[in-house]
C-alpha cells in the first residue's frame, strides 16, 4: 500500500465503498435528488435506482433493505461524511459529492499503489 495515504483513509474507502448497498444507496442518491425519505431510498435501491417503483405491498427484500440502511449503510456513511442522514426523521438530507469525490480518488491512488 502506498505510505503516502493515511492508513485511516484507505480504511475509511474500502468500510464505506467496499459494500454492495451502500454503493447502490450512493448511486441512487446521485441520480436523484435530496432530501430523500428512507423509504423511498430503499425502494429505489431494491430496484436498481429505477424511478419507476411499486405502490403496491413492500417486499421482504424492501424492509430488509430499509432495516439495514437505516442501522447500518447511512450511518456509516453519514459518518464518513458522504450524506447527512436525519435518523430520527428518516432522510437523507444531503449528498456530499465533494467528499465522495475525495473517497473515490483515494481509492483510485490504493488501486495504483497496488498496481506492481
Amino acid at each position: 500500500m502506498d505510505d503516502t495515504i493515511p492508513t485511516e483513509d484507505a480504511m475509511m474507502v474500502f468500510d464505506v465503498l467496499g459494500e454492495p448497498r451502500r454503493n447502490r444507496a450512493v448511486r441512487v442518491l446521485q441520480d436523484h435528488e435530496t432530501p430523500m425519505s428512507l423509504d423511498r431510498l430503499a425502494s429505489l435501491v431494491e430496484s436498481d435506482g429505477s424511478s419507476d417503483v411499486g405502490t403496491g405491498p413492500r417486499s421482504r427484500d424492501e424492509r430488509r433493505s430499509r432495516t439495514d440502511l437505516h442501522h447500518n449503510h447511512l450511518p456509516k456513511l453519514d459518518d464518513a461524511g458522504v450524506i447527512r442522514y436525519d435518523s430520527d426523521e428518516r432522510v437523507v438530507t444531503e449528498l456530499d459529492e465533494e467528499r465522495l469525490r475525495s473517497l473515490l480518488t483515494t481509492g483510485k491512488e490504493l488501486l495504483r499503489s497496488l498496481d506492481c
